[in-house]
């Protein structure tokens, strides 16, 4: 596999896993921040809903502690408590009602409730003016006080005030708006009770940041009311979890969060379908695999971009390597330009190359002026061995001549000569002992 593929290879491995773990710590980091951030906001919202009810609470207990703080209004209450006992004139009952009636259309109520109701076990019931009918409430046209179920728990309160959930106001001409009303007993024998009204429109209008959290506000384990983007499901679940409140985080399809006012017996739950968090979750799961996609494309094409610079002097050596032959030896020449923006280890790698080019140059050379000189000791010594043919011969003719005229003695002595010639030159040895000397 050519060098710049390994390296390919090899970097696009390093770059999957670190982008798996990128896209992991950031899934990890996103996931535990939105969740986080989803608590948080949950806990805001029921923190911000719980405020604005207290708020509008005290403002209706503001417009009842304004109601009792007037003596002559007092006064008119006691008064109207003893009407049955037939010792009060007609005049002075009337006058009562006049009182209670104008302390109930100030400015002050006007702005604060949508109406405030005076009410005794005796049959008097005085309303303020409301901004729908204009008119107040004279007595008896509602029917008897036991018809209202919230009055026992106003019974045994102590005369604390309580909350009436979302109901129709039955005051009027007509049938009214729905309100929510705080209702106190004023203590003492049938003095009766002061109600304070408010439309549940006000209470609706109470709106968390984060639109997608739906609420309920609680008063002692009463629905009071609840936001108005709440489902029938979300409102089965509610129940359900108003009777099991031991179940745990992970059983429930909904996040859960709510805050209190013990004072006030008010609790604020505020809860979002886990259905749509777990859309906002796979969002960062597509937008964690988006990034570890985008951060594996981006690194790849800068290693592809490294690894050509990193093999480029590679495959320049590579094709030096494979266009040197005998005749090219001679030519050891390092090309700094070629190298010069490669790595230290390329440039010695490269130097070392120029240098067994070099000696293996001179070892060539060398060889062949060794063989030219084995080539000329073998020339040398053939010519050594044909030389002496010529004075065998000489000899021979002497030798032929000298058996021609009788004369052995000339024939011995070429012989002999003729013997040592051919022992010199068959001898490689310098040197002869004298037992050889002797047999020649």
């Amino acid at each position: 596999m050519p060098s710049q593929k390994r390296l390919i290879l090899s970097y696009a491995t390093v770059v999957v896993l670190l982008s798996i773990i990128l896209g992991s710590v950031f899934f990890r980091m996103n996931y535990r921040y939105q969740i986080d951030r989803m608590e948080r906001n949950m806990q805001t919202a029921s923190n911000q809903v719980l405020l604005e009810v207290e708020d509008e609470l005290e403002r209706m207990d503001e417009v009842i502690r304004y109601m009792l703080s007037d003596n002559e209004t007092l006064e008119s209450i006691l008064l109207l408590s003893k009407v049955s006992e037939g010792k009060v004139p007609i005049s002075y009952s009337s006058n009562a009602r006049q009182i209670i009636f104008h302390r109930m259309g100030t400015d002050f109520i006007y702005k604060n409730t949508y109406r405030v109701v005076y009410y005794n076990p005796l049959g008097e019931t005085i309303s303020s003016y409301t901004p729908d009918d204009h008119s107040g409430k004279e007595a008896g046209e509602r029917g008897a006080l036991k018809d209202y179920e919230y009055l026992k728990l106003a019974d045994v309160t102590s005369g604390k005030n309580i909350t009436v959930g979302a109901h129709k106001d039955v005051w009027g001409k007509w049938d009214g708006p729905k309100v929510i009303s705080r209702v106190k007993k004023i203590q003492g024998e049938n003095l009766g009770y002061i109600e304070v009204e408010k439309k549940l429109e006000d209470f609706e209008k109470i709106r968390p940041s984060d639109k997608e959290v739906a609420y309920v506000v609680l008063d002692r384990d009463r629905i009071l009311y609840h936001s108005q983007n709440l489902t029938a499901e979300e409102r089965g679940f509610l129940e359900t979890y108003r009777e099991k409140q031991d179940l745990k985080d992970e059983d429930l399809p909904y996040k859960i969060s709510y805050s209190e006012d013990k004072r006030l017996g008010i609790r604020v739950i505020s809860f979002r379908s886990m259905s749509d968090i777990k859309k906002e979750i796979m969002t960062i799961v597509y937008s964690a695999i988006t990034l570890t996609l985008v951060v594996f494309l981006i690194s790849l094409f800068f290693v592809i971009l490294w690894s050509k610079y990193l093999a480029k002097p590679i495959s320049s050596l590579t094709r030096i390597v494979e266009d040197t032959d005998l005749e090219t030896l001679k030519d050891a020449t390092f090309d700094h330009k070629i190298f010069s923006n490669s790595t230290e280890e390329v440039k010695r790698l490269a130097e070392s190359f120029v240098s067994l080019k070099r000696r293996l140059d001179k070892s060539i050379r060398n060889e062949k002026r060794i063989s030219l000189l084995q080539m000329q000791a073998q020339f040398d010594t053939l010519q050594a061995q044909v030389n002496p043919h010529f004075i065998y011969n000489v000899l021979n003719i002497i030798s032929s001549k000298g058996i021609l005229s009788d004369d052995d003695s000339i024939a011995n002595m070429c012989g002999a000569l003729a013997d040592m010639l051919r022992y010199s030159t068959d001898n490689k040895e310098r040197y002869a002992s004298i037992k050889k000397r002797w047999i020649i």
